[in-house]
């Protein structure tokens, strides 16, 4: 028969191997986060812009690059019923207002329901109530580090030789 100081002994015990294994998991789940957003800040622009395309497609969107405003590339997905205008912001510092704005004009332009800007970074607070006014979607780090984690067991995501064309 087991007394109290022995079933305390082994519910202690127990407890630890508990507090362990979540600190372990923590811990891990941490270490992927940082390794997928060290890989979004190693893109450049055009790998970026390729990973959203792909990231969409995978999504169940038809999606194509256009060239738009002074050669500067934009997506276009469609599927569902709808269809994006996508601008892709890899930038080091905050996004603005501007981004915002841009992708505003861009969908009444091309005509698209709705307005997504995508950045590696954060959005300033007047960007992100900007876009809340006028409908904008808006994707940061934390946004695309759960989605590259998420699809991370496909092989190759980035550089599978997958065309946006």
């Amino acid at each position: 028969m087991i007394n109290a100081q022995e079933l305390v002994l082994v519910l202690m015990v127990l407890l630890l191997l508990v507090v362990l294994m979540v600190a372990i998991w923590n811990t891990q789940r941490g270490y992927t986060s940082r390794a997928v957003g060290a890989e979004l800040d190693q893109m450049d622009e055009a790998v970026f812009e390729r990973y959203l395309a792909l990231l969409f497609t995978r999504m169940g969107y038809q999606v194509r690059r256009i060239n738009y405003a002074d050669n500067v590339s934009t997506l276009v997905a469609t599927g569902h019923g709808l269809s994006y205008v996508i601008q892709a912001q890899r930038n080091r510092h905050k996004v603005g207002i501007k981004a915002i704005k841009d992708v505003i004009a861009t969908r009444k332009h091309l005509k698209c329901e709705r307005a997504i800007v995508v950045t590696n970074h954060f959005f300033s607070n007047q960007a992100r109530q900007m876009a809340k006014a006028n409908q904008v979607i808006t994707l940061d780090r934390h946004d695309l580090i759960k989605e590259l984690a998420r699809i991370k067991s496909s092989s190759a995501f980035v550089n599978n030789g997958d065309s946006l064309e």
